[in-house]
């Protein structure tokens, strides 16, 4: 083997380690957003029917207190 081959084998090792690491990394988001994903299922589907759902997006500090003491949770 050629000192270029060599080189390029390390290269080429070096690489493959980074992707599988940025592989690994990335199947661990995933399956952080896939839990997310079910606990929001289950809080959409284990909210009683006509309760009120919270538009996080859309409250400020005043907007979510005014929410807690209309549907008395606060």
């Amino acid at each position: 083997m050629e000192n270029i081959d060599r080189a390029e084998f390390a290269r080429l090792r070096e690489e493959n380690a980074a992707l599988k690491h940025k592989l690994a990394r990335s199947e661990a988001v995933q399956a952080i957003l896939a839990e997310a994903l079910e606990l929001f299922d289950g809080i959409a589907v284990g909210s009683p029917p006509g309760e009120s759902e919270i538009p996080v997006l859309r409250f400020d500090a005043t907007d979510y207190a005014t929410w807690l003491k209309l549907d008395k949770l606060n």
